[in-house]
């Protein structure tokens, strides 16, 4: 009887050998699990020329959609060039203000030399007139004639011709200076127009100058404000990814040649094993390297690694920094 139930224990240990263990060989085969670490995404911008902040439309913390507005640059020698047309401009309009001034000034003195004229010699030509009439009347009076004061009348024509002649010569300064200020060009509106179209070209340059945001997030990092200065290639702004973009893992060197790119995987809680999305192999590291304690199966034995980033679905539920496990389905059959 001892013989028959050692026999039949046996058998039926053969039979699990044969039937079962290839079964969960094969089960343990269909994936392999890592540990990885989910990572939010961190895009710096920064401007490969010389820049003043001339806008900024975000601060600290502040949430942002791809196509924002975030910054308006000014490139910093355009920006002086700018300042300096500007001024030549201010200076060129305030000159062309003057000139224009003293040349109505000089119209009004001519007019007020022309009225001057009329007075003075209308007040000498009514005289020589008042004395000729008196004159005549009193020879009327005397000759019982009728008789004109021939000198008298020959001053009043030489006054008259006086007059009109220094009216004239007053009236073709007027006119010289008229065609002057309607008709004449003024190299003065010729330089600013030229200093106009200069400072419009800037401003089309400037308009080239400004910053989107290529991706949703949160300003994580901004230390300037408007009107700093900011050399070539210095960090401006960092925009964090509102929810982790990207898992970091390791895979052991056995199997570094059964991943490629676009490799889907499996991320999983550790915290809400019911929880899990998908990943796509983003990028595969050049190196063998030592894991992080963190990601180790077993902390105390020294582990190597692949280092590998999986692309995730920004619309997730991990948070900055969560430890997940990442699960090779069908890759390592």
């Amino acid at each position: 009887m001892s013989f028959s139930k050692i026999h039949w224990v046996y058998i039926l240990a053969f039979f699990c050998l044969v039937f079962f263990i290839p079964k969960v060989k094969q089960k343990i085969s269909q994936s392999e699990e890592y540990f990885g670490i989910a990572e939010n995404q961190v895009r710096s911008y920064s401007r490969s020329s010389d820049v003043l902040i001339k806008s900024l439309y975000i601060k600290l913390g502040q949430e942002v959609k791809i196509g924002d507005t975030l910054i308006v640059f000014q490139p910093r020698n355009l920006y002086y060039k700018k300042q300096d047309l500007e001024s030549q401009s201010r200076i060129l309009n305030i000159n062309k203000r003057a000139d224009k001034y003293n040349l109505e000034l000089d119209l009004q003195l001519l007019e007020s030399q022309k009225q001057n004229i009329h007075t003075e010699y209308n007040l000498k030509i009514n005289k020589l007139r008042d004395q000729k009439k008196l004159a005549d009347s009193l020879a009327r009076i005397i000759t019982n004639q009728n008789t004109s004061d021939s000198r008298l009348q020959l001053e009043i024509q030489n006054m008259e011709s006086m007059k009109n002649m220094e009216l004239e010569q007053v009236n073709q300064k007027l006119a010289v200076l008229k065609n002057e200020l309607v008709h004449t060009p003024d190299p003065t509106n010729e330089k600013i127009n030229t200093i106009s179209n200069e400072i419009n070209r800037i401003n089309e340059q400037e308009k080239e100058l400004v910053l989107i945001a290529d991706m949703n997030g949160v300003v994580g990092q901004l230390d300037y404000q408007t009107g700093d200065a900011i050399n070539a290639f210095e960090s401006i702004i960092k925009i964090y990814s509102l929810h982790p973009t990207l898992v970091t893992s390791y895979i052991s060197e056995q199997y570094l040649g059964k991943v490629t790119y676009s490799d889907s995987v499996t991320i999983q809680s550790i915290t809400n094993e019911n929880y899990s999305l998908t990943g796509k192999v983003l990028n595969l590291g050049s190196r063998i390297t030592a894991l992080p304690d963190r990601l180790k199966k077993i902390p105390e034995i020294k582990a190597w690694g692949r280092e590998i980033q999986l692309e995730i679905p920004v619309d997730n539920q991990l948070i900055q920094g969560e430890k997940v496990k990442v699960i090779f389905p069908e890759v390592f059959n």
